[in-house]
Order: C-alpha cells, then structure tokens, then sequence
C-alpha cells in the first residue's frame, strides 16, 4: 500500500484494521460490521484570537496514542487517535482558568461553546470544609489569579472510580472544579468531576460500555470486540461535550477566561473537510487468500467524518481528526493498492470523483529523468577548447618569433652604421663589442631580456645622435611587451573557458592524466614502487602483467586493463569508475572499498578476490566467476549478475538488493545478513548456503529457487515470490514468510520452529516431516498443502485456508486451528 501525496504539509493520515461486529443492543445506528479499516487524517492548527485557524506546516504531524499531562498526576492530557470508530463527534479542551481583575476574586465561570454546543463548569479558589454540629460544609473560597483545568483538581479521591486523580471526599482539601448549578455540598456526594478534558479508558463513565469479556467471547470472537459492543466507549470526552452528528468543519468557537489577555477569546474551525481515496481491489480476493490481487483496482472515496475537536488554550493549538471506514478483505489491507489523502476549503466546488482519480495519478507519475550524461562528448568538448588554446598560443609565439627578428635585424644594421660612420670620423668611442644581431631567444621573455640590455648600449651614446634608433628599439620593445602581456593573459583566459565547461559536469570526470596515454611503463619499477594514490585516469594498462602491482588509493578512471594479468594487485580504495576490465584478470586481487561504477566487466575473472565495501552497483557481470572471493558489505545492488558463479563466497552483509542473479550459484556461500531486498532470484542455487538473518523481502522474486539443506535462521522472506522453490532440509527457525507467495514450495523435513506464515499462499506446498513447533499460519492459504508427519505442537491456524490440506500423522497437540 502506497500512501500519497509523499509531503503532507500540516496533516498526517493513520489507519488500523479491525473485525467490527456491530452491536446486539444498537445504542446507535449504522454501525459498521466485518473486516474494516479505519483511515484517519489528523490536521494541527495554531489559534488567535478574532483569527482563522492557520495549519501548521513547520514540522511533520505525528498521530498519537494517549498522552498524559507534562505532570502525569493531572491525568490524561490527548486521547489515543487510534480508535476504530466514533459514532459521534466530541470536543475536548484542556488549558487554566484566568481570573486576575475579572469579576469575583475567588471564583469564575469558565466556558467552551462550538457551533450551538456549550459547557459551562464553575472554578473557585482553595477552600476546605468546615465541620457542622451534623455535617461538614464548604469553607469560603480564598482569592486566585489562576487555577489548571485538570481532574486533580475536580472532585474526587484515589478510590473514586469516576476521577481517581480528584480531592475533596477526603482529607480537609476541598476541590475547585465545580459542574455549573450542581455544585458539591457533602462528602458523600456522587458528582461527576467537572471538566473540558479526555476521560481515561479505564475509570467509570467509560469502562461501564467495555461490556462482559467471557468465555463465549473467547471462543467466538477472540481477539476481536463483541458483537454487543458499545463504540461509545472510544469517545473519551465527558458525554456533555459530545453533539449529535459530526462536525461541519466550519463551526464558530468562543472560549471564555481560558486565555491571560482575552476573556472571551474567539476564532472558528477552519472551513476545512478532509478527503480520503483509495485504489482497491475489491471481490478478486477471499479471506484468508493472501496471493497477489490481479486486475485493476476500482479508485473510490473513503467518507470521513470530524468526529474530534481537541484545543490546548495553553499553547493555543487545534487539533482535528477526521475518520472513515473502509471493508478490506485482510487485516495487512493487501486489497488496497494506493491511499490519497488531502484537506480542501468547505467551500470549494464540488469536483468529481475522476478529478481526484487525476491527482493521484498525477502522484503515480515518474519523475521526469534528465536526459544521461555523455561523458565522452563533454571530453571532447574539453579537449577541444585545449587544442584551440594551444594554438592560439603558438600563433602568438610563432608572431612574436618574427616581430623580434625584425627588430634585431634593424637594430644591429643601425648599430653597424653608426660604429662605422664614428671609426670613419677617427674617433674612439670606447664602446664595447656589439653584436651584429640578436641571438634569437627560446622565449619571448628572455627576448625582452636582450632588447632592453640593447637599449642601455644605444643610450650610452653621448657623441652621437642616435635618438631615431633608440625611438625605433624602444617601440620595438613595447611591441614585444604588450605581446608577452597577451600570451601571459593567454593561460588564464584558456583556463576560464575549460573551467566554464568542467563546471557544468561532475567531477568524477574531470580527472587531468598525469600520466599520457604512450608513455613506457617501466613493470619491475611498477612492481616495486608501485602506483599508489597515482593519478592513473584514462592511462593504457591494455596486456599487461602487472601481477602483484600496488594501485592502494589510485585514480584509475577510465582507464584501460583490456586483458590484464592483475593478479594479486592491490586496488584497496581505488577509483576505478568507468575502467575498461574487460577479459582482465582479478583472480586473488585486492579490491576493497574499491569503486568500479559504471566499470566494464565483461569476461573479468574475480576468484578468490576480496571486494569488502567495493562497489560493483549496476555492473553487468553475467556468467561472472566470484567464486571464493570475500565481501563484507559488498555493494552489488542493481548488478546483472545472471547465470553466476558465488561458490564458497563469503559475503556477510553484502547488498544485493535490485539486482539481476537469476540462476546464479550460491552454493554453500556465506550470506549472513547480506540484503536481496527486490532481487530477480528466480532459478538462484542457495544449497547448503550460511543465509541466517538474510534478507529477501520487498517482493523479492525466488520463484524455483535451490536451497536445499541451507542455514537461515532468523531470515526473511516476507512479500516475496519463492513459488516451487526447494528448500528441503534446511533450517529455517524463526525465519519470517508473511506475506509471501508460496505456492508449492517443498519444505519437506525442514526445520521451522517459530517460523511466521501469517498471510502466506501456500498453496500446495510440502511441508512434510517438517518440524514446525509453534510456528504461526494466520490467516494463510493452505489450500492443498502436506503436512503429513510434521511436528505442529502449539502451532496457529488461525483463519486459515485449510481445504484439502493434509496432517496425516502429525503431531497437532495443542495446534490452534480456525473456529
């Protein structure tokens, strides 16, 4: 059953199955009889003064079960929400007296009225009583600002079945909750205590409807109520604060000196009506026959009612229960499919029930996928934006190369002239040797370096005008700076780009190789240093021997290991998403915690490696050889894992829920608590398997499973499909199998003692010579079934499907079986 919407803001829904038999005496009419579940929803609301109520919404509602008083003494505080039916609406209130400067200093009248209903009981200060020539009488009242409107302080005393929390039958203490206009005059007096707040199950005014429990009861209608019942009883307000009817949900609500600033505080319920429906699949399934319902489930409404209005005035909060009834055709409400509960305004239109329908599949509806991310486009995408800044980068350096070979052409040619033109003169000018040309740099910078040495030479000229050549070197020098300005501005533009296009993909594929594709690798240096925490991403391993090498903690994504000896290698901790594995050798290895996500793995050997906590999630690994390997919490949820091979594997706790392991071999592995939750089993071989504690629930399918002679105790089966699997001889104590699809399965001389069928088709199954002590069959399907010299000393049949079933020879003392 799917309970929808997921967020429900402000409001929570509940529901509890019981068999309701209505009532021999009928105090009140229409109630319900059969299989019935109760669905309520339960609103929470904030009150002020002159306001609507406002849902709250800032944490999540949470049903309840009855809760007492910050000071348990003052009694109960908030009924149970979980009760069957309410043949009426009530309201219930608990919150102080306020009397400071109002009236009266030692008594007021307090009030709650809801819609036409009100209540008005008496508060008075403390008093005592007063002893008379015949009697004792109350004293006067003393002065009071506030006094709690709870039941230990109405009248009562601990041997007062109607309020064991109560004062004033003993003691001199009087009390000072008085029922307006029937006051307390003796001791002896038979009042009911005054008060706004939930009466407990267990005093008077509500336990004389809990009729007679007998032996007639036992026989006929354990654990259920009798059929003269009075659902009364689940009313836990005093019977004056219950109305006729139910409540509209849009009621007016005065509260008078119950809040320190407003005597007379008003607000309202809140215009609202909640709405319950159900997808249900109704007369396709009997009781006590627990198979899958077929067909398609007929949507209808749950009419609900508000039949409770509780308000704390302290906190100033509403709470509003709504409840319907539902027939079902099993106590676990396998009938019914999907539940769709929401609050909608009194007066909004009146839609149809095909619009409700719409929501919910609307509800139903998969979210919509983002369309899957192409890790080799956004590479090349990325390798290309590199290449083009690289080549840019060279078109820059290549145009520098020139501009600087023009300008050391130019410079020495003037350099010449001017040296010749001063040795014609006949003057000795002392300079030093010059160069007749520059010695192209290696780099832009180291040219800059030259020139600006050439311009010092040129400058220290001082009998010659070489001002046009200075002029010429020092543009010529601009030039190169402004250039190399732009190449060193270069990487950071190129880095933005690819920073801009990395940023739009996830990081596990923005691993930069620190080790290029073609370059040699040295196998003794690997197999003694070794690679660990290298940065391997995308590096070629193809072919080679790497038997015994250390890849502990290393980047290995994407990379290559096309048809690698990887023997005995270490890859503990190693990133290995995306890997190409394909025909590698693992036998032996060391994968733990190893994340192979998204690996190729087709044709890899794995025998005897250890995979504790690596990843394998979503492989594909059929006809895979594990043999021997070890795993503890080996992650292989949604591993196609068809046709192989887990031979003496130990895998304690490994997950291998969703996954694909049909006809895949088991065999004498070690499964303790290892998880199959929603595993394609079907055909699996578990014999002689270690599976205690195992899980394969959530409708898990072990349709023609082997495991015969399997350990499983304590292990769980519960929803899933295990039709004609063979589970002969093995132990099974304790193990659990609600819910599920048995239909001839062979437990035959199994162990099963305590194992729980309760709700399981087990229709034609063999459970021959099987030991079943005490195990529980409530409510199954044993239509067919062999319990032929089977052991079922205390065992419960109870409403169970017992026709054509066979216990010859059986050991049925004290068996429990269906009145």
């Amino acid at each position: 059953m799917k309970i929808l919407p997921q967020e429900r803001l402000g409001y929570e829904l509940g529901w509890l199955v019981s068999k309701m038999a209505g009532s021999k005496k009928k105090p009140l009419e229409d109630e319900p009889r059969g299989l019935m579940a109760t669905f309520f929803v339960r609103g929470e609301y904030r009150l002020r003064h002159g306001e609507a109520p406002e849902l709250c919404t800032e944490k999540p509602v949470i049903p309840s079960g009855d809760l007492p008083h910050d000071d348990p003494a003052r009694g109960l505080a908030y009924p149970t929400d979980y009760v069957p039916h309410k043949p009426g609406g009530e309201f219930i209130v608990i919150g102080t007296a306020h009397h400071a400067g109002r009236g009266s200093d030692n008594k007021c009248g307090v009030s709650v009225q809801i819609g036409e209903y009100v209540k008005r009981i008496e508060v008075v200060g403390n008093r005592s009583w007063l002893p008379t020539l015949l009697r004792s009488k109350p004293g006067p009242a003393a002065e009071f600002d506030t006094i709690p409107l709870t039941y230990d302080r109405a009248w009562g005393d601990p041997t007062y079945a109607k309020n064991p929390l109560g004062c004033g039958r003993v003691g001199e203490a009087m009390h000072n909750l008085e029922i307006a206009g029937d006051w307390v005059e003796t001791r002896w007096s038979k009042a009911l205590p005054a008060g706004f707040g939930p009466i407990p199950s267990a005093w008077a005014q509500r336990h004389k409807r809990m009729v007679k429990y007998n032996s007639r009861w036992v026989r006929d209608h354990w654990p259920w109520l009798p059929p003269d019942f009075d659902y009364r009883f689940f009313m836990a307000a005093p019977d004056d604060q219950w109305i006729d009817g139910y409540f509209h949900g849009n009621e007016s609500i005065v509260l008078e000196q119950m809040h320190p600033e407003v005597p007379l505080y008003r607000t309202q319920l809140p215009n609202t009506r909640a709405r319950c429906f159900v997808s249900q699949h109704i007369g396709e399934q009997s009781a006590g026959s627990q198979s899958e319902p077929q067909g398609q489930p007929v949507f209808r409404e749950v009419p609900l009612n508000l039949d409770t209005v509780w308000i704390d005035m302290n906190q100033e909060k509403m709470v509003l229960i709504w409840r319907g009834l539902l027939p079902v055709s099993s106590l676990k409400m396998l009938d019914v499919e999907h539940v769709l509960s929401l609050l909608e305004p009194l007066d909004g239109p009146d839609l149809s029930i095909e619009h409700y329908q719409g929501l919910l599949a609307e509800q139903l509806a998969p979210a919509v996928e983002s369309p899957p991310f192409d890790a080799a486009a956004v590479r090349a995408q990325i390798d290309a934006a590199i290449a083009q800044g690289a080549k840019e980068r060279a078109d820059f350096e290549k145009m520098m190369a020139e501009k600087l070979a023009q300008t050391e052409a130019f410079v020495a040619a003037k350099t010449e002239q001017a040296v010749a033109e001063a040795k014609a003169a006949g003057m000795d000018l002392n300079i030093p040797d010059m160069t007749t040309g520059y010695t192209s740099s290696a780099t832009p910078e180291a040219a800059i370096v030259e020139l600006k040495k050439e311009l010092a030479t040129l400058e220290a000229f001082t009998d010659f005008d070489v001002s046009r050549e200075i002029e010429t070197v020092k543009q010529a020098l601009a030039g190169m700076e402004e250039a190399a300005a732009l190449i060193a501005g270069l990487p950071a533009e190129l880095k933005a780009r690819e920073e801009a296009i990395l940023s739009q993909i996830p990081p596990e594929f923005l691993k930069v190789r620190k080790l290029p594709p073609g370059i040699p690798i040295n196998l003794e240096a690997a197999r003694t240093v070794g690679f660990a925490k290298f940065d391997l991403a995308g590096v070629d391993f193809s072919g080679l021997d790497l038997s015994g090498v250390d890849f502990q903690g290393a980047t290995l994504a994407g990379a290559n290991f096309l048809k690698a000896k990887l023997t005995r290698a270490n890859f503990s901790g190693a990133n290995l998403t995306g890997a190409l594995l394909t025909d590698a050798d693992l036998r032996a290895a060391t994968l733990d915690n190893a994340d192979l996500t998204a690996a190729l793995v087709s044709g890899t050997l794995w025998a005897g490696a250890s995979l504790s906590k690596a990843k394998f999630s979503g492989l594909l690994l059929s006809g895979a050889d594990f043999s021997g390997v070890s795993g503890l919490w080996a992650d292989f949820s949604k591993a196609v894992l068809t046709e192989s091979s887990f031979v003496n594997a130990s895998l304690e706790r490994a997950d291998f829920t969703g996954a694909n392991v049909e006809r895949a071999d088991f065999s004498n592995a070690k499964l303790e608590r290892a998880d199959f939750g929603g595993a394609h089993a079907a055909g699996i071989v578990m014999r002689g398997a270690l599976l205690t504690n195992l899980r394969a629930r959530e409708k898990a399918d072990f349709t023609g499973a082997v495991a015969n002679g399997a350990m499983a105790d304590d292990s769980a089966w519960g929803t899933s499909t295990l039709d004609d699997a063979d589970f002969q001889q093995a132990t099974l104590r304790r193990a659990q199998f609600s819910e599920a699809s048995l239909r001839g399965i062979r437990l035959d001389r199994c162990n099963l003692a305590h194992a729980v069928f309760d709700d399981a088709n087990i229709e034609s199954g063999l459970l021959s010579n099987a030991n079943l002590l005490r195990a529980t069959f409530d409510r199954a399907n044993l239509t067919n079934a062999c319990l032929d010299g089977s052991n079922l000393f205390e065992a419960g049949l109870w409403e169970a499907t017992f026709e054509g079933a066979t216990h010859q020879g059986a050991n049925i003392k004290r068996t429990r079986f269906d009145r």
